[in-house]
Formats: C-alpha cells, structure tokens, sequence
C-alpha cells in the first residue's frame, strides 16, 4: 500500500477542504492531464495528506511537460495570476449588506459564480507542493548531469543554491510596516500615524482567511507591528534599502549563473518554473484568503436562510447550493456531528464527508492514516533542514504577532509560518522550527541569512511542543526534540 504523506497542518472550513479533492480529480486532469485521487484533511489536527507517488506524478508530469514545450512555465505562472483576478472579481459582492433582498436564485448565481472561480483556481494550491517537493531533486541531477559535461562539478553546492533561492518573496508588507514605523519613531502616536496604520490594517487585515471561521486582523494588530519595529534599535531605512537591495542582488546572481554555466533551455525552465512556483507558494495563499474574506457576506445570508447561521461553516458548497436550488436541509443531527469533528476523504476517486470524531479516527485507522490519538503525544518531530546547525532553547509557539512578546533571546521560534512581519522575533531566536514551508518557504531564506539552524515542513511541530518545553533542534538532521 502506498505511503500517505502529511504536507501541513492549518486550520480551514469543511467547504474549502470538500472543493480540493473535487478539483484534484477534474480539473487538474483538464487543466495538465493527471488528476489526484487520494486526500485526506480532518479538522481535530487539520492535518492535510496526499499518495506520495500521486505528487511525485504530478511532478514527473510538469517535467515532461517544460521538456516538450518550453513556453509552458511561462504560461502555466502567467494563467495563475489571471485566474487570481478572476476569483478576487467572483468574490466580490458589490452591495453585501443587500444581501437580504436577493431571491434564492439571485444567491444561487452568485454562489455558482464564486464556486466556478474558485475551482479553476485551486489546482495553484497543489502544484507547488509536487514541485518544491520533488522538482528540487530533479534539477539537482539536470545540474550535476551538465557541470559534469562542462567540467565544473566542484562548485556545484554554490551554483545549487543560487539556481533554487527565490529571487523574489512578497516584501511589500514588510516595507509598508517599516515606512509608518520610521514616521512613528519621528512623530510619535500622532492622528496622522494612526491614519497610516488604518491604511495598512485596510490593506492586509484579510490575511487569517485561510479559514472562513476567522476574524480580520485589528488596528491594534498593526499597531503593536510598527511600535515594535519602532523600538528595535534596527535602522530602519536601512532595513528597506537591504531588502530591496537584497531582491535585486538575488536576481543579478540567477542571471549571472545562468551565463556562468552556459545553462540549457531546459535546465533554465526547470528553474524558472522554480522560481515562480517558489513566489506563488505566498500568492496563491493571499488570493484564497482574500477571495475567502470578500464573499463571507454571501455564505453568512446563505446560513441565515438556512436556519444555521454561523454554521454554514460546516457545509460544503454543494449543500449551499442544493438549499438554494431545492431548499434541501443538512440535518442538524449532521452538523452537531461535524462540530465535533469532520474530515474529507478521497479513495481512488470516491469523496466523502465523515462526521463525528469516533467516526473520523474510524476511518483514518482503516486506511492507515496517521493515528490522530498519538499525534500530540510525540516528543520530537522530523522536518526538513534549511539552514544547518545545532541549539537548544526554550519553545515559545507563536501563531500571530499578538504572541511576539513572549519571545526572548536565545528561545526557539515554533511557528506554523512565518512571514515578513516575523523578521524582527527572528533575529532573536536560537533557532526556528515551521509545520509548513519547504527548502524555499520564507523561514528557509530569512534562516539562511542570518545563520539560524532552521527546520521546516514538520506539519506538526505546534501541537507537538508546548511554551518552555526545552527544545534541541538538529538542522543537520532535521530533527527537533523535548530534552
């Protein structure tokens, strides 16, 4: 039987987690000719798991696809950012508080128009995985096939690493987060600062959307983000021109390489496809997140009329639209149930919904998935390395910057993800270990930069480890422990 590997552990809905497995089969297949037909996510864990050879074929696919069309990376990236604009317009309600006007169909069109955006744009959400997972490897052996040839093997470790850095990652928060601190330091808490945190509160406070259970990120949120950047002793124009400086020189280096080593087409699409794939790892979480906030109206007058309210975070889309084309009703027997727990399953094709913990554990116990009962009674977890070393520290889990204050120097950072608003904690820690993210995520580069021992992709090191849990995190051998 082949081996189920967990890719992450993240909070979400059931109606999310119900629509990936459906597009993993249809429109993967359209849209690049392989479908996906075994998922499982349930929601004690929120633990997300694929076949390993499914993606491996799906990265094997990609391959043989950049070989016989070189244009395809280019386009593949470029269809990513189109389809992104058409789920943000499809999300967007235009009178949300309206809402309560529209006839049944009128919801049911706009329902069916968000859900069609939604599913042309979710293959983007596996594609990286199969690439950043699998494809590394696959330039790996096309470079040292063509240093061989050209007799440059023993720099090989320097060209590698250049070739798969990411060249480019979302900044833009992270300066807009520098510029009101620099005013902040000048000025002080003035009117005119506290208009400029509502602007940035205004542009990014939809982020937690992964799920459509949580809240908008406050003004307060932003405003202990500058006041902490304000106090750090960093430079903090410096700190705008170093990362700017930095993404320029990262993308001098890849070009410079390329020329250095003579690259063929193919080796260069290989990379290319990298690359971008590397910088749509956080586009395509935003767009989601972002699609998600704009249409959370339309699925709460949804829940209204069908007598759940906030529960409608329990139903699949297909449920939503049977209601609004039938008025066929979840029994509140099922959704009792799923507040409980629930998890979505795709066996060779075949999805279902399960309901109730007992349940869920059933299942996950038959089809030899990881055991729920022991994942939280583990003392040490295994990831992958992304910056080498060795240190030992006291756990602090961090799952928001509201958190950021119980960090010390010298603790180890324990973080789902980090993210450019991370920066600051980072630069104090002993060492840093994510749930998600690979080689290339965002904890991977800022790691590398400062020297930081560095685990990634343990997809469970949150619920693993405990605040003041003493922690000794081995990045050589991507295992971190309770000592």
């Amino acid at each position: 039987m082949s081996s189920w590997i967990k890719l992450l552990n993240r909070e979400c809905s059931l109606a999310f987690q119900v629509e990936v497995p459906l597009v993993n089969q249809s429109t993967l297949l359209k849209a690049i000719g392989i479908p996906i037909n075994n998922f499982w996510c349930e929601s004690i864990t929120f633990g997300v798991y694929y076949k390993d050879f499914e993606l491996k074929g799906l990265a094997e696919v990609i391959k043989n696809k950049i070989i016989s069309d070189q244009s395809f990376a280019k386009n593949n990236i470029a269809d990513c950012y189109k389809l992104g604009d058409v789920l943000l317009k499809s999300s967007d309600i235009a009178n949300p508080n309206k809402l309560n006007n529209f006839t049944n169909p009128d919801l049911l069109t706009l329902v069916n128009r968000f859900r069609e955006a939604y599913l042309n744009f979710l293959p983007y959400l596996v594609y990286p995985h199969a690439i950043e997972r699998y494809f590394m490897e696959i330039i790996s052996l096309e470079l040292k096939d063509h240093l061989i040839s050209i007799k440059k093997v023993v720099e090989s470790d320097r060209i590698y690493e250049i070739l798969t850095t990411p060249t480019i990652h979302e900044i833009d928060e992270q300066i807009d987060l520098l510029q009101v601190s620099i005013e902040l330091k000048k000025h002080g808490l003035t009117q005119k600062i506290k208009k400029l945190i509502k602007e940035v509160k205004s542009k990014y406070d939809w982020q937690p959307f992964w799920t459509i259970t949580a809240k908008s990120l406050t003004f307060d949120y932003f405003k202990n983000a500058v006041e902490a950047l304000a106090d750090s002793n960093d430079n903090l124009i410096d700190e705008i021109a170093s990362i700017n400086q930095g993404q320029e020189e990262r993308k001098k280096n890849l070009l410079t390489v390329f020329k250095e080593i003579k690259a063929p087409k193919t080796l260069k699409a290989y990379v290319d496809l990298l690359q971008g794939y590397m910088y749509l790892r956080t586009y395509r979480k935003n767009i989601i997140s972002k699609a998600h906030y704009l249409h959370i109206p339309l699925l709460f007058e949804v829940g209204k009329r069908m007598g759940i309210g906030s529960d409608i975070t329990l139903i699949s889309y297909e449920e939503m639209i049977n209601f609004l084309k039938n008025e066929e009703i979840v029994s509140k027997k099922v959704i009792e149930e799923r507040k409980e727990a629930w998890a979505v399953l795709s066996i060779d094709g075949q999805i279902s919904i399960i309901s109730s913990k007992k349940s869920v554990e059933s299942i996950a116990n038959k089809y030899g998935i990881e055991d729920i009962k022991q994942q939280t009674s583990q003392k040490q977890i295994k990831g992958q390395p992304a910056c080498l070393g060795k240190a030992t520290g006291r756990a602090r889990i961090i799952k928001n910057i509201r958190e950021f204050g119980k960090i010390k120097q010298g603790d180890v950072l324990i973080t789902p993800m980090t993210t450019p608003d991370y920066v600051l904690v980072m630069k104090k820690v002993a060492a840093i270990v994510t749930d998600e993210g690979g080689v290339t995520c965002h904890a991977a580069i800022v790691s590398r930069e400062f020297n930081i021992p560095c685990i990634v992709g343990t997809s469970n090191a949150t619920k693993v480890f405990n605040d003041g849990d003493l922690v000794e995190v081995d990045a050589n051998t991507g295992i971190a422990k309770i000592v």
